[in-house]
This record gives structure tokens, C-alpha cells and sequence, in this order.
């Protein structure tokens, strides 16, 4: 029998000003946080499609200021079976640690918010597969960081030694967990949407695909920019 998984979107609150805010020069940041809202929803429906709670796992969209995203109507709307959390009030390069520590035992995914685009075979083969004891999953971003982080239990030793704020989260994730004796297991590299050109450049890739999810969010994306 297949694992029941605990999958956590972590994601900051889309608030204008707060997200995306590198790309000011060419949005306004209600744009900007209209197209990070298009994200999360994408993102949302996506892993919604592969975890079905049905089959008894466990949603949960994290985000870091609940009071804020109580009023996000648009956000409410499609939530669905995802259950609400606030990640903590902890600094950031603790916080997912404390918040991961706090769940049940079991084995937990965690994917990054603004990472919609994911690639969904490897999500699919991750849901099927049974994860061993001490493994760990890592979806490497091309600068350096995560998008994707999963094990099978909560290991100390490896993520409360990683300065989640830092540089090169991922390898210092490698570091930790061979120093942990832990197997790792990465998935495809992700690029983050962290620039004006990253938003082009997806909207583009986003062109080709026959995904309903994939091309809503490239219409959203397109409104966003103005395209539309």
C-alpha cells in the first residue's frame, strides 16, 4: 500500500509589495502579487490532481501571515482541501525547520511556492514509491536552492544545521545529510521566477503545454504582464 503523504506548499502571503518585489521596475506590485497568486493557485491545483485526500494525505498550504491571507478572496476560492497554517512567527532561517518538527511522524513533501511549473512525473513517482527510512528528497533551483524537499521523517541533525536563509541551501543539504548518513535522492532542477525575464521566459516554455492547469496559468501569467 502506497504512503499517506503530508504535502506542505510553503509560500510567502501575496500581498502587493511583499512578493516579487525585484521585478518593480516592470510591474506594479499588485501585478506582482497577482502573478504570485497565479502561482500558488497553479501550484495548488497541480499537487491537489496527484495527493487526492481521499487516499488519505494530508494538505497544507503554509504561508506567513495568516491574519493578511484570511482576506485574499481570490486565494479562498480555490483552496479547496488544503488545510490553512500560519508557518510561525520564528525568524526565516528557522522557521521551517520549527514548523516541520511540529507535524505527526510520517514522510512529508514540501514544495516551494514559486516553483508552479514543477515537473509532475517526478511528483507522480515520488507519491508511489516508498520512501526508506533516512532518505531524503531535494528539488535543486538553479541558483542554489530548493524547490522541493521531502524525507521520511524529520531529521534534526541535517535540517537544524542549515542556514534556510543562506547561500546554497542545497548543498549544504547534501553536506548535512552525508554527513547524516542519510541517502539522497534529487529530482530535476527548477528555475526560480525571481526576475522580470524568469516570468517571460515561463510564460514561453508555458506555451507549448496541454496541461489545463499549465495553461491557465499561462493566461493568468499573460493578464498579469499585460499580454491579454
Amino acid at each position: 500500500m502506497a504512503q499517506s503523504w503530508t504535502i506542505i506548499l510553503w509560500a510567502q502571503t501575496p500581498l502587493p509589495g511583499r512578493v516579487l518585489t525585484a521585478m518593480a521596475d516592470h510591474l506594479s506590485p499588485q501585478r506582482s502579487a497577482g502573478l504570485y497568486t497565479a502561482c500558488l493557485l497553479c501550484a495548488l491545483e497541480r499537487l491537489s490532481r496527484v495527493f487526492d485526500v481521499e487516499r488519505g494525505h494530508q494538505l497544507i498550504l503554509a504561508l506567513d501571515d495568516m491574519s493578511a491571507a484570511l482576506e485574499l478572496s481570490e486565494l479562498h476560492a480555490e483552496v479547496g482541501d488544503w488545510q490553512w497554517m500560519d508557518q510561525g512567527r520564528r525568524p526565516a532561517a528557522g522557521r521551517l525547520a520549527e514548523f516541520w518538527r511540529a507535524l505527526p511522524p510520517g514522510p512529508v513533501l514540501l514544495v516551494m511556492g514559486g516553483f508552479p511549473a514543477f515537473d509532475l512525473s517526478s511528483i507522480k513517482a515520488v507519491r508511489d514509491a516508498e520512501l526508506e527510512p533516512n532518505s531524503l528528497l531535494a528539488g535543486p533551483t538553479s541558483d542554489g536552492g530548493l524547490w522541493l524537499l521531502g524525507a521520511s521523517q524529520y531529521p534534526p541533525a541535517v535540517f537544524e544545521a542549515i542556514d534556510w536563509q543562506g547561500e546554497k541551501v542545497y548543498d549544504q543539504l547534501m553536506m548535512r545529510g552525508g554527513f547524516a548518513g542519510c541517502r539522497i535522492e534529487p529530482l530535476p532542477v527548477a528555475a526560480p521566477l525571481d526576475r522580470y525575464r524568469d516570468v517571460l521566459r515561463l510564460e514561453r516554455e508555458l506555451a507549448g503545454s496541454d496541461e489545463p492547469a499549465l495553461a491557465r496559468l499561462r493566461a493568468r501569467i499573460r493578464r498579469q504582464l499585460g499580454l491579454e
